[in-house]
């Protein structure tokens, strides 16, 4: 079932997170995005961008040029990971 899935990945990529392993997080949250996205729960593809998109904002300290567009148009590619 793809929303039990992209809950999985979703609660594994705060796991990774609390224990400072970013970069295994950001994978994990990719998937989930990929997941939510394909199970067609757009508003928790929004929220879970911006979450990433805070998160890498605050770790960077600064601001980030990427927005989020149409989640309808691509799935995680629009994760702000960079």
């Amino acid at each position: 079932f793809v929303h039990e899935e992209a809950l999985a990945y979703e609660l594994a990529a705060h796991f990774y997170l609390e224990l400072g392993e970013v970069d295994k997080a950001l994978e994990y949250f990719m998937l989930a995005h990929e997941r939510y996205h394909e199970w067609g729960a757009n508003g928790k593809c929004n929220s879970l961008f911006k979450f990433v998109e805070d998160f890498m904002k605050e770790r960077a300290g600064q601001s980030s040029t990427i927005a989020p567009e149409n989640v309808d148009s691509g799935p995680a590619s629009k994760l702000p990971l960079h």
